[in-house]
C-alpha cells in the first residue's frame, strides 16, 4: 500500500526506505524524527532560508560548513567524531554516506540481527536525535558537550530502550554500556 501511494504522489523519486526508519525497537518520537529526518524535512538552517528566514548558515557544531540535514547528521566533523566512537567501540565498519537516505538503507543492510545488530541499530537512531539535541542546545541555550559526551548519552538512551521493550535486562544491559563505553 505504501509503495502504491509513494509511487503515484512522487513519480520518479527513489523508494523511500520505510522499513529502515520505522523500526519496533526505537521510541515513537525517534521514528518520527527520523521520518522526519529521511525526508530532508527537518528545521535546519538551510530550510529556514528557503522558508524566507533571513539568518546565516552556518553549522552551530562545527563552524565550517552550512547546515542542512546532511551535514547535521552525517557529514559534520563534530557528528563524525560521535561516529567514530561507536565505531571504535565495536570494530564496525559502518559508512555514513553524504546523503542520510542512502546512510539509512545502508545501516539496515550492514547490521547483523542478533542483539548486538539491535544495539548497534538503536544507537545509530539515538546518535542522531542526540546530535539534533545537543544542535539545539548549542542554538537556544549556548551549551555544548564534546561528541564523547554526546555517544554517552546516546548509548545509555539507545540500551534503555531496548530494556524498555524487554530485548534485555538491567544486567544485560550494564554489561552492554560497558562495552560501548569501554568503562
Amino acid at each position: 500500500m505504501y509503495r502504491f501511494f509513494v509511487s503515484n504522489l512522487f513519480p520518479g523519486r527513489p523508494e523511500f526506505p520505510a522499513d529502515s526508519v520505522w523500526r519496533k525497537l526505537i521510541p515513537s518520537k525517534i521514528n518520527a524524527f527520523m521520518w522526519i529526518v529521511a525526508h530532508k524535512k527537518i528545521l535546519t538552517l538551510d530550510i529556514l532560508q528557503r522558508r524566507g528566514l533571513a539568518i546565516a548558515n552556518i553549522c552551530v557544531m562545527c563552524c565550517k560548513e552550512e547546515e542542512s540535514a546532511d551535514h547535521l547528521l552525517v557529514d559534520c566533523e563534530f557528528t563524525s567524531g560521535v561516529w567514530n566512537e561507536l565505531k571504535k567501540a565495536r570494530s564496525l565498519t559502518l559508512t555514513p554516506n553524504r546523503d542520510i537516505i542512502t546512510t539509512i538503507r545502508s545501516w539496515n543492510a550492514d547490521c547483523p540481527t542478533d542483539l548486538n545488530g539491535w544495539i548497534v541499530y538503536c544507537a545509530l537512531h539515538s546518535i542522531c536525535w542526540q546530535v539534533w539535541l545537543e544542535r539545539n542546545q548549542r542554538t537556544f541555550n549556548d551549551c555544548c558537550l564534546p561528541p564523547t559526551a554526546v555517544y554517552k548519552k546516546a548509548m545509555h538512551a539507545a540500551v534503555e530502550w531496548l530494556v524498555a521493550f524487554g530485548k534485555i535486562s538491567r544486567d544485560q544491559a550494564k554489561w552492554w554500556l560497558r562495552t560501548y563505553l569501554n568503562v
